[in-house]
């Protein structure tokens, strides 16, 4: 079952450390952030669901609270360390600061498959099926998703949000800027599948290279 535990853990989590009126305040400036990044969700939008989660987990693991002390000092742990007075932790949470959100290129394996982070080279065992085929050249697919990691590989903690396959040269031509020094972020890559959806006359490369094109150039 995809994300079992983990999706529940993360839902929990989200609720307990954003549910409050002084959560929504920790919650209010992030969901700006994300809006202005990757674009406003609307009611058509194809995966609309998952955005959503994708996004609350977005601001819960993965973004650093205001005046951080590194960038792991995310809300997440703060609810973990119990640094929030409105906040009681869950022993349930602590696996959640092992996770890690990504877009992977999955290489089908018999018992899960090789995830191989696009933008970093890290590559992770998925130890769960995926129901995947081999494809002739490539990658079986790209997900953007988050994994929960441990000393045996990974599993996923939601359902993934799945690129298409015919923008695989772009995100690689993309993904090499994060070796030169000037990496484009998961939001970006997230503004870019969007556009693609919603641009769904375009060809699926020509709308990813469009929607990416002022990063490449900025180097943003």
């Amino acid at each position: 079952m995809i994300g079992g535990r983990w999706d529940a853990a993360l839902d929990d989590a989200a609720s307990a450390v954003f549910g409050s009126e002084a959560g929504r305040s920790r919650l209010e400036p992030l969901l700006a952030i994300f809006d202005r990044e990757v674009g406003v969700l609307l009611e058509e939008d194809g995966f609309r669901d998952l955005l959503l989660a994708m996004r609350l987990d977005w601001a819960l693991c993965d973004v650093p609270c205001p005046g951080a002390r590194d960038r792991a000092d995310t809300w997440l742990r703060r609810a973990i360390e119990g640094e929030l007075a409105d906040v009681r932790p869950d022993p349930q949470w602590v696996g959640l600061l092992s996770t890690h959100a990504g877009l992977f290129e999955v290489w089908p394996a018999p018992d899960g498959a090789f995830l191989r982070d696009l933008a970093h080279g890290v590559c992770l065992t998925l130890t769960q099926p995926t129901a995947l085929g081999s494809r002739p050249r490539g990658p079986a697919a790209i997900w953007d998703v988050r994994v929960k990691v441990d000393a045996d590989g990974c599993v996923l903690c939601r359902a993934p949000l799945s690129y298409p396959p015919e923008a695989l040269d772009v995100l690689r031509e993309v993904a090499v800027r994060t070796f030169e020094g000037a990496p484009v972020g998961l939001l970006a890559l997230r503004r870019a599948w969007l556009a693609s959806q919603r641009q769904s006359r375009l060809q699926p490369a020509r709308a990813f290279a469009r929607a990416l094109q002022p990063l490449s150039r900025n180097g943003r």
